[in-house]
């Protein structure tokens, strides 16, 4: 996926601008990225470096440091893009100079048709697939609404300067999301403006074995973490959490008698809950052991 997603990049309009630098963070793989990167490396196209230290923050920290443009642009490595894709940032970059951060629409390609228990989840957590549109209209970006990582623009001394947290984020083997939550917080609580930029949307291609519900129920369970943490660190009770755990078990036999495709959605939102009150105790008794 990595080599399509350079190649429709490299594709756009403006990718001989001056004004672009393009660099693919190699975070810790174990594969040949390496090899395959090099035929653009040589040509001249992009820069190659190599993260040993796992970790999706670690790996958008480093841009920040090996880059030299005033903005990053992040995209992950299975993402499509449109030829003017790299043309409608530049656009907003030089009609917005108040801006902070960007950020544009993700929209989800299923390799495979999904099963209904997985269309369920994803109907009411698109999250959970890294989708996001807010619609046609430009629009200030806020707190309770930012970019995702997939497509999203910041000013690099930002980075620099307030760092993706590596404590949270995907990493090898974890699901754990939050770092983009926290880094948008801590701009927009500075009273930094972000700008939605609708025409800068990019395809985020989704393989089969994500769609699988074992791995589903992991992001799940990685959300519930996620939000725990924040539970925890804002100082919220835990009632609520608790009703809603047993309000989603003692629904949930009702839910696989009546509406068996549905029931995908209530385990996923059990595990969501129970992940969630589970950080956010472990969390509570880190606090009483200080």
């Amino acid at each position: 996926m990595l080599e399509d997603t350079v190649r429709s990049v490299l594709a756009c309009s403006s990718a001989e601008s001056s004004r672009c630098q393009f660099v693919v963070i190699d975070n810790a793989s174990t594969d040949d990225t390496r090899d395959r990167m090099m035929p653009f490396v040589n040509a001249g196209r992009l820069s190659y470096v190599h993260e040993p230290r796992p970790g999706l923050s670690v790996a958008r920290n480093t841009a920040a440091t090996v880059s030299t443009g005033e903005w990053l642009l992040y995209l992950d490595d299975d993402v499509l893009v449109e030829p003017n894709f790299l043309d409608q940032y530049l656009a907003a970059i030089d009609s917005l100079p108040d801006a902070s951060f960007l950020g544009g629409p993700i929209r989800p390609e299923f390799d495979e048709p999904i099963s209904p228990a997985v269309a369920h989840i994803s109907s009411a957590y698109e999250w959970c697939f890294s989708a996001l549109d807010l619609g046609p209209p430009q629009r200030v970006l806020d707190q309770d609404v930012h970019p995702y990582g997939a497509n999203m623009a910041v000013r690099r001394e930002l980075v620099q300067r307030h760092p993706f947290r590596t404590d949270l984020g995907f990493k090898h083997g974890s699901l754990v999301p939050g770092e983009e939550t926290a880094f948008f917080h801590t701009l927009t609580s500075a009273g930094l403006v972000g700008y939605w930029i609708p025409t800068a949307s990019v395809r985020h291609r989704v393989p089969v074995t994500r769609t699988r519900l074992s791995y589903v129920f992991r992001r799940g369970i990685g959300q519930g973490r996620e939000e725990g943490i924040k539970a925890y660190r804002s100082g919220r009770s835990s009632l609520w959490a608790i009703r809603s755990i047993i309000t989603e078990a003692v629904r949930l036999p009702f839910t696989v008698f009546k509406q068996p495709g549905a029931t995908g959605l209530s385990v996923f939102q059990l595990l969501m809950l129970m992940s969630l009150f589970r950080s956010r105790y472990l969390r509570h008794l880190d606090r009483t052991q200080e």
